[in-house]
């Protein structure tokens, strides 16, 4: 029986067994393949915090992808005992969850850039947008120079242009200031005079994307809802060549 639909898996990221679940979970965890809040289905792992969507669980181990000339696999950084975490080329945040990489040259994506189809349409933008490289464009969203991004996506109708950091946002999000998921906004409320987040208390730019909870009239700036470090499962155990051969955990900075 194929992974999709199997209520136990061996998977290569994980040395025990994988247990199928449809059931909600007390409290928001992260996929150990995409780094993106559970949902369900997802696959566990009864011995240890190890949790893998469904739809990461059936991945291909081989693809490609149109910014890169060579096949791509996929590999799991800490089972393989590479590196604590590494840096996506694409958008160029740190994370420890599943990636792509390349033998030859070691050009790597996360799953998240690697998911982003040559053409694509993002709720943030009314027109289509297309993969490029080094199209010396400025990300709308951030207003960072692609000189500094190397990879993003352009609008062949309008000037706009999204970085990979900024097109991989999660939709949803949590953060201990609020009790409801807050939702990826991309236009700022009409009615406010003045933008702040209340997270940090500093104003915001209309102009940028924001996290919002419509229940609590709660905005907030993305990178104070996702943290410093949004792609990193904290908790999650790695053992790493460059420092010692002992189990280690992702800790929060304090």
């Amino acid at each position: 029986m194929g992974v999709e639909g199997a209520r136990q898996i061996q998977h290569f990221s994980h040395e025990h067994d994988l247990i199928l679940s449809n059931e909600e979970l007390m409290k928001d965890e992260l996929c150990d393949g995409c780094v993106q809040l559970i949902s369900t289905p997802f696959y566990s792992c009864t011995q240890c915090n190890f949790l893998l969507h469904s739809r990461c669980a059936q991945l291909p181990r081989n693809k490609w992808h149109p910014l890169h000339p060579h096949s791509l696999i996929l590999i799991s950084i800490r089972s393989k005992y590479y590196f604590a975490s590494f840096s996506c080329k694409a958008c160029q945040r740190l994370s420890n969850g599943f990636s792509y990489v390349c033998g030859t040259c070691y050009f790597g994506f996360d799953l998240q850039c690697c998911s982003i189809p040559k053409t694509m349409k993002h709720e943030g933008h009314q027109h289509s947008l297309s993969l490029a490289v080094d199209s010396n464009r400025r990300c709308h969203v951030c207003n960072v120079t692609s000189n500094d991004k190397p990879c993003m996506l352009v609008c062949t109708y309008c000037d706009f242009a999204l970085g990979f950091e900024c097109a991989t946002l999660p939709l949803e999000a949590r953060h201990k200031d609020d009790d409801h998921l807050l939702k990826l906004t991309y236009n700022a409320e009409a009615y406010c005079e003045e933008y702040y987040c209340l997270i940090c208390e500093k104003k915001r730019d209309p102009k940028q994307w924001f996290y919002y909870c419509t229940e609590c009239d709660f905005p907030a700036h993305s990178q104070c809802v996702l943290g410093k470090y949004p792609c990193i499962k904290f908790g999650s155990t790695f053992t790493s060549k460059d420092y010692h051969w002992l189990p280690s955990n992702f800790v929060p900075e304090t």
